[in-house]
């Protein structure tokens, strides 16, 4: 049973490497002449995600914020 995970593993990082390969090479011909990678909808997309993720940080720093608070308040509460 363990050789067949170890096995599934191997050929999933040996996929996600091929597939990083293949990218890598395609990115660098279109560098090479002088062709943009990206679509402008793809760059949209990428600049759009990029966005949500700091959204999402920055709500989640807010979050910590909020809850750390909340957590101290409470330790004080059952401290006294």
């Amino acid at each position: 049973m363990l050789t067949g995970m170890v096995a599934l593993v191997l050929g999933m990082l040996v996929c996600v490497t091929a597939g990083a390969v293949v990218l890598g090479y395609v990115a660098r011909e279109a560098r090479r002449d002088s062709r943009e990678f990206w679509t402008p909808e793809g760059e949209q997309l990428i600049s759009d995600a990029v966005r949500r993720g700091d959204e999402l940080r920055h709500r989640g720093d807010a979050l910590r914020e909020r809850v750390g608070v909340l957590t101290h308040r409470s330790k004080e509460h059952d401290n006294s």
